[in-house]
């Protein structure tokens, strides 16, 4: 940090104060900061530009002066009493940050396993999810409705009634059909009683595979 001071007596400047942490010592900084602190001073318009040094600063610290322009023009030898000594306390000095990132063979693959890892999870967990059925069996009844839908992935999505006992509320069995052959077939036994042979696959995590976990996967007519 610097600081500047007017001097109004002589129209000059005087950089009062001036000074760099310890922890920052021999990086170079001091050259820059005193640099910038004579273009300000300078761009106040006085007649000269001054700055006091002693003993106790910096050894560094007159070179640096006399290497930005400088000129001692005035010494003085005086004796300090200890008591007035002030010890700089010890500055803590905070980790640099790199900001030299570069993207290493290592780190590209740790980064793509990072990406990929979950994705190839979830690939298998739906993979297996498809492939093994919880449960295996048929149903009986008349189809009422059988439709293709879905906003982007369309399905066959039907409702079957199951009667068991005459002048009883029918049960419904919603089911899923995957296969274009076997939904031609079930059209094409509208009215009828037929038998669906189905899979029940749980856990499928997403609806592009169907709205139900019942996958039907043959049809017969049974009357």
């Amino acid at each position: 940090w610097y600081e500047l001071r007017r001097v109004p007596e002589d129209a000059s400047v005087e950089i009062a104060y001036f000074g760099i942490v310890p922890a920052e010592f021999g990086r170079g900084f001091g050259k820059h900061l005193l640099s910038c602190a004579v273009r300000d001073a300078w761009a106040l318009g006085p007649k000269r530009v001054w700055l006091h040094t002693c003993t106790l600063d910096h050894p560094n610290a007159l070179p640096n002066y006399v290497a930005r322009g400088f000129t001692p023009y005035k010494a003085e030898e005086y004796e300090v009493p200890e008591s007035t000594i002030r010890t700089p306390k010890t500055a803590i000095r905070f980790p640099r940050v790199n900001l030299n990132f570069q993207l290493t063979r290592k780190r590209k693959l740790l980064i793509a396993a990072i990406v990929l890892t979950p994705l190839l999870l979830f690939v298998v967990y739906t993979w297996s999810a498809l492939a093994w059925s919880y449960s295996q069996g048929e149903r009986a009844g008349y189809v009422q409705k059988f439709s293709k839908r879905g906003w982007v992935c369309k399905t066959w999505e039907g409702e079957l009634a199951m009667v068991s006992i005459p002048g009883t509320m029918p049960e419904k069995f919603y089911f899923t059909v995957r296969d274009d052959a076997v939904a031609h077939r079930i059209n094409g036994a509208m009215g009828k009683r037929v038998s669906l042979s189905y899979e029940q696959h749980k856990g499928v995590p997403l609806r592009c595979f169907g709205e139900t976990e019942y996958f039907v996967t043959n049809v017969k007519v049974v009357e």
